[in-house]
């Protein structure tokens, strides 16, 4: 009688994955990521018994941070997973996988639904009892304490440093070089640096002063990004300028949150040029802000284009005392064309105004993309905080009373409306000027290198239909400026509730320092039907009415029933 075989032993297919923080010494022929796959591959010939065998793809994610799920090898992973490829997921430690104790339960639960187990080689632990699983949490919330622990630890040694005076890495600015992490003076570069500040002085102006640039052919700082692409060498933006004329750097100090501190650097400019440039500025500044109160000037002007490459101009109505901003199609000259010439667009200006802020808000608080961007410059690590906590700040400013409209101008390369949507262009080196501060060097290279596109749908009403930008009514009708500003409010709060970006009502109260009943009474305007919202902005005498009463009632049923 012949023996019973003996029972298969089942296969485990075992995915190693590693990952580290920084990119230094990853160039090495045996770094850190070799080390772990090192011990886990030891680990699961260990388990060979067991049926475990190592799968040949390699995860690897170097020059990457625990803190965040964009890594493009744990997407791989992931996406193995759900695919049923792996059965087991090897590390070398748990923060390897993750630093967030938030994205540890997102991805356990993945682990989960593909029956996938879970096995860090220095930290006996399995995932599949509800011991083993607690046993991480709390293991992952010191490693998230301990990552919260670092970063002040980080801030408080870049604010030490400052206080010395001494220059905390970055982009090189203008008129001085790197040598042994400190700055010393590029004299070629700081003749143009003094013309800078002397042209400012003599003619009051900085838009006089970029002319005049661009007649002498001074240029930026050329340099390479670390991925070997030419920047610089173009004609100064104004936005470059205005940090030049304002950056204490030049004078040999050190800014750090808004103090001044003696630098260890060579000044490029003297104390009196200095002081003389910074009274002219802000004479400027009061000159310009109340020529802009008195004109009301548009956000957009000379950023906005129809998706034929038309222009679009700002122009304005007066009805009743009250001044209504659009944006309409220009003949190439700066003034706007006969309605019958070419397709003319006729838009309110404070709802375009409106999404472009909105989304651009977006955008700016997107820590994993804002990270991206920083890492993929010079900026060191220590660094990438600092430019989460100015575009954080720059995004709040996006929705006070006041936008800051120059460095709105200054990021934006351009802005494409079509009737379903608007395209937003924003320059790549310039929004990296502002996050980076002083440091970096603005370009006007508008480039699909040098380009972040953003893409902003006319939100739509909830109970279906497109939304429409409305082209120009052509009946002289003026719509009410109180109600348009209303609605796109309402949609955009909509958005917001509805992606997440807001929690609740009263929080977006909180933030745009109102009361709880008002966001609630305009949100219903967010329900409107897409053709009434284009009756409205045709300035619907009927429809208007009809709105208001919606803002009060709190119900946009009434409208819907007059579609």
């Amino acid at each position: 009688m012949r023996n019973p075989a003996p029972p298969r032993t089942k296969v485990f297919r075992c995915a190693i994955y590693t990952r580290k923080s920084s990119e230094e010494g990853l160039e090495q022929d045996f770094n850190s990521l070799h080390a772990q796959r090192e011990s886990c591959d030891a680990y699961i010939k260990s388990q060979r018994h067991e049926g475990w065998t190592p799968l040949p793809s390699l995860y690897d994610d170097g020059g990457y941070s625990g803190g965040s799920t964009e890594r493009p090898a744990l997407k791989r992973l992931l996406a193995d997973i759900q695919s049923h490829l792996i059965d087991v997921v090897v590390v070398y430690k748990v923060d390897r996988l993750t630093r967030s104790l938030a994205d540890f339960a997102k991805i356990v639960e993945i682990f989960d639904a593909a029956g996938v187990s879970f096995v860090s080689v220095t930290q006996q632990f399995n995932t599949t009892t509800s011991m083993g699983r607690l046993t991480l949490n709390v293991l992952l919330s010191f490693a998230q304490f301990e990552r919260e622990v670092t970063g002040e630890r980080i801030r408080d040694k870049i604010a030490a440093s400052k206080q010395k005076g001494m220059w905390m890495g970055g982009w090189v600015p203008i008129g001085y070089d790197r040598k042994d992490r400190t700055l010393t003076i590029n004299e070629t570069e700081a003749v143009t640096v003094r013309t800078i500040f002397d042209l400012f002085l003599k003619l009051k102006n900085v838009q006089r002063v970029q002319t005049e640039l661009v007649r002498l052919h001074l240029k930026t700082k050329p340099y390479a990004t670390p991925r070997g692409r030419a920047v610089g060498g173009l004609s100064f933006a104004r936005g470059h300028l205005y940090k030049i004329l304002s950056n204490p750097l030049y004078i040999g100090e050190i800014e750090h949150k808004g103090v001044r501190y003696p630098g260890q650097h060579p000044p490029l400019v003297d104390a009196a040029t200095w002081d003389a440039v910074q009274a002219q500025l802000g004479a400027n500044h009061h000159e310009n802000r109340a020529r802009t109160n008195a004109k009301s000037k548009s956000l957009l002007a000379g950023l906005i284009y129809d998706d034929a490459g038309n222009r679009l101009v700002s122009s304005h109505a007066t009805k009743n005392g009250k001044r209504y901003r659009y944006y309409v199609t220009s003949d190439g000259n700066g003034r706007s064309v006969a309605a019958a010439s070419v397709p003319r667009l006729r838009l309110p200006a404070v709802m375009i105004d409106e999404l472009v802020l909105a989304k651009l808000q977006r955008f700016l608080t997107d820590k994993t993309q804002i990270s991206t961007l920083l890492r993929e410059t010079r900026c060191r690590p220590a660094e990438i905080g600092s430019g989460l906590e100015i575009a954080s700040k720059f995004a709040d400013s996006l929705t006070s009373a006041a936008p800051m409209a120059q460095n709105v101008a200054d990021i934006l390369a351009r802005v494409t409306v079509s009737p379903t949507s608007l395209n937003i262009s924003i320059n790549r080196d310039q929004l990296l000027a502002v996050l980076t501060d002083t440091f970096a060097e603005p370009s006007q290279d508008n480039g699909q290198d040098n380009i972040i596109s953003l893409e902003a749908t006319v939100p739509a009403a909830p109970g279906g239909g497109s939304g429409k930008l409305v082209f120009d009514d052509q009946n002289g009708k003026t719509p009410d400026a109180v109600v348009v500003k209303a609605i796109a409010r309402a949609l955009v709060w909509f958005e917001q509730l509805t992606t997440g970006k807001s929690r609740s009502m009263a929080e977006i109260a909180v933030r745009e320092g109102i009361t709880d009943n008002y966001v609630s009474n305009l949100i219903h305007l967010a329900w409107l039907s897409p053709d009434l919202v284009g009756k409205v902005l045709e300035g619907d005498t009927e429809t208007t009415a009809l709105a208001k009463t919606a803002m009060l009632t709190r119900k946009s049923d009434v409208l819907w029933s007059r579609r």
